[in-house]
């Protein structure tokens, strides 16, 4: 994956871009980047032209106004892939990712999206129990890398991550305080594309209730639970991530 650069309006966002094919957009989650993500990326580059955007008010990308909302982060992607005269077929997204990915669906954006483990709706966390939980799955990511002797990737996480924190860490407390207050119920009923949702049956960051009210809201939805995977599997795992991807979109 090669690391670009755009010039916006609101100021500089940062992407990764390769693969050749259809077009495939690939939204990140809360604090990290898509830099943690690259293992499964450049194994979805084998198949698709993936571009993967660091959110505004994360890693590298510019600073985000204190007024910003879901919807500016819509208005500002759909300024973005114009811009990069990209417009994706296939949305992917993870957490909040996932949540951006849904809203652009909303949009008419994409021909398919496949969600993972996504807020939307509201949901009991306190603040407490929310970073416990971040905390955590940042050790169990680190611990499943070395496990995979994968070092080198584990380091990308957590500089995205840091990063993010540096740079951004009242953009990241907005999204942690109010990530479980999300109500995109009325978007929602607006997404006429298939839609696939999966998430991990042990989640304790964005419960599996979540995925199973979500379900209920799309029309052309089809909702799949994935035994003993927590969270953050599209990090941990990117082979069996790219497999269940690449299962779904071949059906």
């Amino acid at each position: 994956m090669e690391t670009k650069s755009v010039q916006m309006a609101p100021g500089g966002i940062f992407y990764l871009e390769g693969g050749e094919g259809e077009n495939l957009l690939f939204l990140h989650g809360a604090f990290a980047t898509s830099e943690a993500y690259i293992p499964l990326l450049d194994l979805l580059a084998k198949h698709y032209h993936v571009v993967a955007p660091v959110h505004p008010g994360h890693g590298k990308s510019f600073i985000i106004p204190h007024e910003w909302k879901l919807e500016n982060y819509i208005s500002f992607y759909e300024d973005f892939l114009a811009e990069i005269s990209f417009p994706p077929k296939i949305l992917i997204g993870h957490s909040f990712g996932g949540t951006l990915a849904l809203l652009l669906a909303a949009r008419k954006v994409g021909e398919r999206a496949i969600v993972m483990d996504s807020p939307g709706l509201p949901y009991a966390i306190s603040l407490k129990q929310y970073l416990s939980v971040i905390d955590e799955e940042r050790k169990d990511i680190l611990a499943k890398r070395k496990d995979l002797a994968q070092l080198g990737e584990a380091a990308k996480v957590v500089r995205s991550v840091v990063q993010s924190v540096l740079f951004h860490s009242e953009s990241l407390m907005r999204i942690t305080t109010f990530g479980s207050k999300y109500n995109i119920a009325a978007k929602l009923k607006n997404i006429w594309i298939p839609v696939d949702l999966f998430w991990g049956s042990d989640d304790r960051l964005v419960p599996v209730g979540m995925g199973k009210r979500i379900h209920a809201e799309i029309p052309a939805s089809h909702f799949t639970v994935l035994p003993d995977r927590g969270h953050n599997y599209s990090v941990t795992d990117p082979q069996f991530t790219y497999e269940i991807i690449m299962k779904t979109i071949n059906e």
